[in-house]
């Protein structure tokens, strides 16, 4: 078995001056016993970090491995916060091994945590992560043009020229790896359009649009929560229904739209 290495993934971290700083990962499948070596991360943190990617990786429907497991953060001496780097090493590990297109990541940025509070129904799930706004300015001034966040930051505003997905999950990748937006990432991008078009004569309306878009968002959550499933089956009867719902409601934001043009 020749070693397998994936694309070149960004994330950035708080050096110990408060400063931010690119960081890159790179993992590597090779020949060996099973193992999971992760360099470049606070001792602290490595257990958990190993645990959390492991366990959210086989909930997910993803394959484990079986042979060795090197993922490699750089610089490895500076201070960094191994919780913000955890999607992006699950991300270079599916990359190594295949099940993502490493043109399609290659030098893109992934930030998120996985869930730990230990139910193998919630593990895989993305949490938001501190000092997310700052990080992504950053690497939006080193020239990243295609950044992924969890879904759970709100506090992320549009940049010109920079691509940001939004993710609930690690499976949410392969809606990526496929060419498409995930649909929690649809579902924020349906709220903030209707929210643009709000006005004193709509408001009511509007405001109606985005609270079953905010359902829908629970709704999808809910799925990620409650069901082990694989990411490659996205037609449970509760994801459909979801997905008929952004349907509906996107034809609604168009009528409101074409509505507005003609009275102007």
């Amino acid at each position: 078995m020749a070693t397998k290495q994936s694309a070149t993934l960004l994330c950035a971290a708080i050096d110990k001056d408060g400063e931010p700083y690119t960081t890159q990962i790179v993992a590597f499948i090779s020949p060996g016993l099973p193992y999971f070596s992760l360099i470049g991360m606070p001792h602290a943190f490595l257990g958990g970090v190993r645990e959390r990617i492991h366990t959210a990786m086989g909930a997910q429907g993803f394959t484990w491995p079986a042979t060795r497991v090197t993922a490699n953060i750089m610089p490895a001496s500076r201070h960094k916060d191994g919780r913000t780097h955890e999607l992006a090493v699950a991300a270079s590990i599916l990359c190594a091994n295949g099940v993502l297109n490493k043109a399609l990541f290659d030098h893109v940025a992934l930030f998120g945590s996985l869930d730990d509070d230990g139910d193998w129904h919630s593990a895989g799930r993305v949490q938001r992560v501190e000092h997310l706004p700052e990080l992504v300015s950053h690497l939006a001034k080193q020239g990243v043009r295609t950044i992924i966040i969890p879904a759970a930051n709100k506090d992320i505003e549009p940049i010109d020229g920079v691509r940001i997905i939004r993710v609930s999950s690690l499976a949410d990748l392969t809606a990526i790896n496929e060419g498409t937006r995930p649909a929690c990432d649809r579902i924020d991008r349906l709220v903030d359009e209707a929210r643009n078009l709000m006005d004193t004569r709509q408001e009511a309306l509007l405001d109606a649009c985005v609270r079953e878009l905010e359902d829908a968002v629970d709704t999808l959550n809910g799925i990620i929560e409650q069901e082990d499933r694989d990411p490659s089956a996205l037609e449970s009867a509760a994801t459909a229904e979801a997905e008929q719902t952004i349907d509906e409601l996107q034809d609604q934001l168009d009528t409101l739209e074409d509505k507005e043009r003609e009275e102007y």
